[in-house]
């Protein structure tokens, strides 16, 4: 969905944009969004337990119980 929409070309005319203010270019790379899907972290459930597929990660200074959904783009200049 996202390269039909073409929207890792549009973050990275973006990004460049802003390096460009600041001196600094990007020649390409690739852009990944590590979105959290949370999950209950309760064992209060029939089966006593929590979901083995998912664990516990700090974004920013917040732990988090969930997994995460890489999305991610490539774009070259």
């Amino acid at each position: 969905m996202l390269e039909k929409q073409v929207l890792p070309k549009k973050l990275f005319e973006t990004i460049n944009t802003v390096l460009e203010e600041k001196g600094r270019i990007l020649r390409g790379g690739s852009i990944v969004d590590a979105t959290i899907i949370e999950a209950p972290a309760s064992t209060k459930n029939r089966a006593k337990s929590r979901d083995s597929e998912m664990h516990q990660c700090k974004k920013g200074n917040e732990w988090h119980f969930g997994m995460k959904a890489h999305i991610g783009g490539w774009c070259t200049a």
